[in-house]
């Protein structure tokens, strides 16, 4: 199911980092100062955050929060923030946009921390334990999760993780789990009432526009080359055209020949609309017959051979083949209210204690 109503971009709360998160801190408890950063949000393994996004602080042991004893330093604030922009697939963009919004990345990000910190610490309040059987099936989840030609062991080892280490972190979280989940009971249901109106209310999140899934070849030339290297380079387009009436492979054709990157994955281009591609490539792909090899055209990027493998037609999905993803996109907003809503209670009765910031490194 695509993901068109932004699920996966939704901020649901500080809370949900840890009731989701696999790679959770390992037998933490209340007393202790270290609460290691994680921003996964399926049991998945999280990737590995790349240091470069983030300047480090100029004191990453500036205690930057003492949560009911609990101190929390500068340098887990800034590993958080990689962490949430690794998640985001947001590592690479330059350090000079993510200054901009770094204040409020890291005030995010310490307060991710602080409810992690205030989670630990109900869960050994009410004392709230798990019985093993839970931990192994959680564990026979994660190896249903390796990739093809992977190992569980490699998995961990990627990670820096041994068994012993994953069954204590994956124990952590499903007690934050339990709690959770007895906090948030009958907060999260829908009704049908909710599902309709939301229809009602958002008809242009459920249509779809017309799309056409294509492949291609292209002879790359410059759109000011001269007309004898514009006719060299149409030439071997048609010279292509005639292998593949002739029975050629397209894909091992595009493989050969095509001096676009898709040539690597035989020309594939995945599916696009209007307004994607050059007019006049769009013209053609959206006029072409089903897996037929249309005669040559020219755009500014060169020559082209087009395959069009799919067409879909503009739509809007009814309330029926929309509901379960409604369903699920408004169950997640109300458990955001509700996490945030609890993480907010334990704030409001908790000691929290900033020490003043001061300097470049300051949180804030």
């Amino acid at each position: 199911m695509k993901d068109r109503l932004g699920l996966k971009y939704l901020a649901v709360g500080a809370a949900v980092a840890v009731w989701c998160a696999v790679f959770a801190p390992a037998g933490v408890t209340a007393g202790e100062a270290k609460v290691e950063p994680t921003d996964v949000k399926s049991t998945r393994v999280p990737p590995m955050p790349k240091p470069g996004a983030v300047a480090p602080a100029t004191d990453p042991n500036r205690v930057v929060a003492d949560v009911e004893g609990v101190k929390l330093v500068q340098g887990q604030v800034d590993a958080q923030v990689r962490q949430m922009l690794s998640a985001r697939q947001l590592d690479d963009i330059p350090q000079q946009q993510v200054a901009k919004v770094l204040p409020m990345l890291r005030d995010k990000a310490l307060q991710t921390l602080i409810g992690r910190v205030l989670l630990v610490k109900e869960v050994e309040r009410q004392h709230i334990e798990i019985a093993p059987e839970q931990i192994d099936l959680a564990v026979e989840r994660l190896h249903a999760k390796v990739p093809p030609g992977g190992t569980f062991e490699e998995l961990l080892q990627t990670v820096g993780v041994s068994v012993d280490g994953l069954r204590q972190q994956l124990a952590f979280n499903l007690r934050i789990a339990k709690l959770l989940e007895t906090q948030m009971a009958g907060k999260t249901d829908v009704t049908d009432a909710e599902i309709e109106t939301f229809y009602s209310e958002h008809r242009d999140r459920f249509h779809e526009p017309e799309q056409v899934h294509a492949r291609h070849i292209l002879f790359k030339c410059d759109p000011n080359a001269d007309a004898k290297a514009k006719q060299e380079k149409k030439a071997a387009a048609a010279a292509a055209r005639q292998q593949l009436a002739e029975g050629m492979d397209f894909a091992a054709l595009a493989k050969e020949k095509s001096e676009c990157p898709s040539g690597k994955e035989g020309g594939d281009l995945g599916t696009f609309g209007r307004g994607a591609m050059a007019k006049e490539f769009e013209a053609a792909a959206f006029s072409q017959e089903l897996n037929e090899i249309g005669p040559v055209v020219e755009t500014t990027f060169g020559f082209h051979l087009i395959q069009v493998l799919e067409h879909t037609q503009a739509k809007d999905r009814t309330l029926p083949e929309a509901r379960d993803e409604i369903a699920a996109y408004l169950t997640e907003t109300k458990r955001r209210a509700a996490l945030d809503g609890y993480i907010a209670q334990l704030q409001k009765a908790a000691k929290i204690v900033y020490p003043k910031a001061t300097g470049p490194g300051a949180t804030k």
